[in-house]
């Protein structure tokens, strides 16, 4: 099974854009803080979404929003211009969830995840 769950922070505005068949795409990175042996640690993710879910978090998400995601973990692998292997691990969105404080229960929550196509084929990966 490959199934991942984070809660962070938007490091950046999210790049969107969109395929060929007119599929948004949304790409972000999100910090998540961890505490080992009572040390605060941040991790940073990237993270790639599409369909509803990147149109929601065009629409409503911003820098520093705190988020929770549940997707798949995707490893790429390439050569870099020297021949040497690279990968690199990101995270598939399914579904993205907006975290509210009680002193924003006034901004909306969204939850919506988003069904991959019998064509897989304008995913750009």
């Amino acid at each position: 099974m490959n199934k991942v769950i984070l809660s962070g922070r938007l490091v950046a505005e999210p790049e969107i854009r969109s395929t060929g068949s007119g599929i948004e795409v949304a790409k972000f990175s999100i910090a998540v803080n961890d505490y080992v042996k009572g040390e605060e640690k941040t991790s940073f993710f990237d993270c790639t979404a599409f369909g509803k879910t990147a149109e929601f978090l065009k629409k409503y998400t911003q820098k520093g929003s705190r988020v929770l995601i549940d997707g798949s973990l995707r490893q790429e692998k390439w050569q870099d211009s020297d021949g040497n292997n690279r990968y690199k691990i990101s995270v598939i969105v399914n579904r993205v969830e907006l975290m509210t404080s009680a002193k924003q229960k006034d901004e909306e929550s969204y939850n919506h995840e988003y069904e991959y196509g019998e064509d897989d084929n304008d995913i750009p990966f």
